[in-house]
């Protein structure tokens, strides 16, 4: 269901300006009116309980900004991550590199969120001077650095799991195979 909000336009403003995004494009990006007309030009968005909001393997040129509720980010359906707090993005990645959506987000409670048309940045960096474009992709980088490193130890625990069980199953082969030689001589 679509609306036009301006009370949930300002508070996601306020919102995303607390958030990781933001922070990490420093103080003065809340103010910057490249960021403002973004937001304002955004289309505010309802979803039900169990809605999908991006398939994986969709094409998409939005991103969303979390106004209220829950989502949950699954890839070949398995659940990687959720996210609940005001201002958090999902969709960028795909949206801003053009690629296909590595993921699919879907609401686990009823949720409004704002979204966003990448084709706003495209316009206003063709001149290469969009002071939002730069910052943008400067939050962006960090963020994905940021999913990639915890990313990588969410990896190098499994490993450490896999490893622990592979020696737990050298174990259990070689009390099997004692086992088996005992019954043999009995």
């Amino acid at each position: 269901m679509n609306r036009d909000n301006s009370k949930i336009r300002e508070f996601l403003i306020d919102a995303l300006s607390q958030s990781s995004m933001l922070q990490y494009l420093g103080k003065e990006a809340p103010n910057n009116p490249e960021l403002r007309e973004m937001l304002h030009s955004g289309e505010v968005l309802d979803f039900e309980a169990g809605d999908t909001i991006i398939t994986e393997g969709d094409a998409s040129d939005r991103m969303y900004v979390l106004a209220a509720g829950r989502v949950t980010v699954s890839v070949a359906g398995n659940e990687v991550c959720a996210m609940a707090d005001p201002g958090e993005l999902f969709g960028e990645f795909g949206a801003l590199t053009g690629e296909l959506r590595t993921a699919t987000v879907c609401a686990t409670t009823p949720v409004t969120c704002l979204a966003l048309s990448t084709a706003f940045l495209k316009r206003n960096a063709q001149d290469g001077r969009s002071l939002l474009g730069h910052l943008v992709q400067r939050a962006l980088n960090k963020i994905l650095l940021g999913r990639l490193k915890h990313t990588s130890a969410e990896l190098g625990a499994a490993q450490q799991a896999l490893d622990r069980l592979e020696k737990q199953v050298v174990f259990l082969r070689v009390d099997n195979e004692t086992l088996n030689e005992q019954l043999d001589r009995a």
